[in-house]
């Protein structure tokens, strides 16, 4: 800002193109995956949701170990 309180021109561009949007969309998808799907198992299974979650993650183990 100046004395007069005005801001200089940056020659910053305020667009959004297509790539943008796309990235964009792929932000709030997997967002939404890690912090609003658990949510809702959790919801749906209540205190078992931990032990879901737990069993989960090792059947994914296994398939990890499988291409290791």
């Amino acid at each position: 800002m100046d004395v007069s309180g005005r801001t200089e021109d940056e020659g910053l561009l305020r667009t959004m193109g297509t790539p943008t949007l796309g990235l964009n969309i792929v932000n709030m998808v997997v967002g939404g995956g890690i912090f609003v799907l658990p949510g809702v198992i959790a919801m749906q299974l209540g205190s078992a949701a931990v032990l879901a979650y737990f069993v989960c993650s090792v059947a994914v183990a296994l398939v990890f170990l499988c291409f290791a």
